[in-house]
């Protein structure tokens, strides 16, 4: 006599189905209010927020034209010096 029935996974609902949680924990690249470089140009980090996979989403202002925000992905940003 079998005391303990498997159950295919597949076979049971998806509200009961363990899944994997990713935590990103990484550090931030760059600062609020951090001057930055991008496409040749002075700008400066107002606002940033992750993605679900963990990708850097800054948001930048301009300082020599028409102010106008951009949301910019952090690889494609400078450290300015």
């Amino acid at each position: 006599m079998q005391a303990h029935m498997h159950t295919e996974r597949t076979l049971l609902p998806r509200g009961l189905i363990a899944r994997r949680r990713r935590v990103y924990t990484a550090k931030w690249t760059f600062k609020l209010d951090s001057f930055v470089e991008y496409r040749g140009e002075r700008t400066v980090v107002i606002d940033r927020h992750r993605t679900i996979m963990g990708a850097e989403i800054y948001t930048v202002i301009p300082l020599t034209t028409i102010p106008g925000r951009q949301w910019v992905c952090g690889r494609s940003l400078k450290h300015i010096h």
